[in-house]
């Protein structure tokens, strides 16, 4: 299974030179006739990247589009959550049907009695976010170095174009990097 293809994608330019490792890739999978390749990538990637596109109209892929999810999946995900979703209105509910959207939700109502103080998307971010930040500064006991780590993470990946940094580069935050971890704001692979 090759998850997030489209970080190879020309289109999105953050690793088009990895390309040549997935081409590989497909050649010793093409040697086990038995053998099924999944392949999860961004649909805009799929239809603007020549080297994707070309890959979508072989005959041997069959694309599987992901769908929202059902508004009834919708309402049971928030009543575990303790979250009323008869205060949402259809707006709010439409937008809970992306799973990431209702993870922003739930994962960002914290203490909060209800969760239905959104409008709109950045809200849900903004929530989340802010949740994060509190429990980072919490679990450390003290005010995190939070923008300093974020911000040299952006910079550090802009200038790289990459989607990764080397720990090395936030080595002078190391308890608020460790916090962040804890809290699945950071992944450290390896």
């Amino acid at each position: 299974m090759i998850d997030q293809l489209d970080a190879v994608s020309q289109v999105s330019g953050r690793y088009p030179l990895l390309w040549e490792a997935f081409d590989e890739l497909c050649e010793e999978v093409a040697a086990y006739p038995q053998m099924r390749l999944v392949i999860v990538c961004r649909d805009f990637d799929l239809q603007h990247d020549p080297r994707l596109r070309k890959l979508n109209s072989s005959k041997s892929v069959e694309q599987i589009p992901i769908q929202l999810l059902p508004a009834h999946q919708v309402d049971a995900a928030l009543a575990t959550a303790g979250c009323d979703g008869n205060l949402l209105n259809p707006r709010q509910k439409e937008l809970l049907r992306t799973p990431l959207h209702l993870l922003l939700l739930l994962d960002g109502m914290g203490d909060g009695p209800s969760g239905t103080g959104f409008q709109h998307l950045g809200e849900l971010f903004d929530q989340y976010w802010h949740r994060k930040r509190k429990a980072v500064a919490m679990r450390l006991g003290y005010e995190s170095s939070w923008n300093a780590v974020v911000d040299k993470l952006c910079e550090t990946m802009s200038t790289d174009l990459t989607v990764y940094v080397l720990a090395i580069v936030v080595d002078d935050w190391s308890e608020t990097v460790a916090a962040m971890q804890t809290e699945h704001v950071l992944v450290q692979d390896g």
